[in-house]
């Protein structure tokens, strides 16, 4: 097991209320082929050269998750992470959880966003990967820091991760779930805020997400993709609208 980084352990996530956040999608390259990704099929990577371009965003915000596809395939991710670190930014690292994390990356980061969906069978079915489940429990035995996310994929899939959050004592982060690509399954945006309001009181570290409960952060956010884009919002990267100020 690695060591506990004590500063970050000291930190609390849930009292905070996100100021400014960039999320860096470096590229999408990916070891899992998820059924609900949003990312597959596009192109193009951030280069560690390509970063001073966008000085006029990191310069505002004061936290950044960097995400991918799966980011620890990226062999310099350390030259990434010590950009934002050396910067006085709080550094976010989302992970489907296939991967150990390099201590030296690990020392460096604030949280550790684990994409964990429900069970066994569903993690599985949805990854495409029979390990996915069992990785990510290790994962969560390993770090002290993880905070666990997923998609809003029905009540029971719901109800089954704030277990696993109970039983090891972590936030969750649940976000609504786009239908697009070969996601077809999602329940209308209106059914999954009525799954968020029926599980919200059921464990006091669920943290509040802006496409369920509707108060739009839209002006606090900020995305670069791997083509180089600039976005103010994820859920427009596939012409999707799904809080108060995007569908306008």
């Amino acid at each position: 097991m690695l060591p506990n980084n004590k500063q970050l352990v000291q930190r609390s996530f849930l009292v905070i209320k996100l100021s400014k956040e960039l999320l860096l999608e470096i590229s999408y390259n990916c070891n899992y082929n998820c059924l609900h990704c949003s990312s597959v099929n596009c192109p193009g990577e951030i280069k560690l050269s390509d970063l001073d371009k966008y000085r006029f965003i990191i310069d505002e915000v004061d936290t950044v998750r960097i995400s991918g596809g799966e980011a620890l395939l990226n062999d310099d991710l350390i030259d990434y992470v010590e950009y934002f670190y050396d910067r006085g930014l709080d550094v976010i690292l989302q992970t489907n959880g296939s991967m150990e994390i390099p201590v030296g990356i690990y020392n460096r980061l604030y949280k550790i966003y684990l994409s964990l969906f429900s069970n066994y069978e569903r993690q599985s079915l949805i990854t495409g990967n029979i390990f996915s489940f069992d990785k990510c429990i290790e994962m969560i035995e390993n770090y002290s820091n993880v905070v666990l996310c997923s998609p809003i994929f029905s009540l029971e899939d719901s109800i089954n991760l704030i277990a696993i959050a109970r039983q090891y004592d972590l936030p969750v982060r649940f976000t609504s779930l786009l239908n697009h690509g070969r996601c077809g399954f999602a329940e209308p945006l209106e059914e999954q805020i009525k799954i968020y309001n029926l599980i919200r009181h059921q464990w006091d570290k669920i943290i509040p997400h802006c496409s369920l409960t509707g108060e739009c952060e839209m002006e606090n956010k900020y995305v670069i993709k791997p083509d180089s884009s600039v976005l103010k919002c994820a859920s427009t990267k596939q012409g999707k609208r799904m809080c108060k100020n995007t569908r306008r």
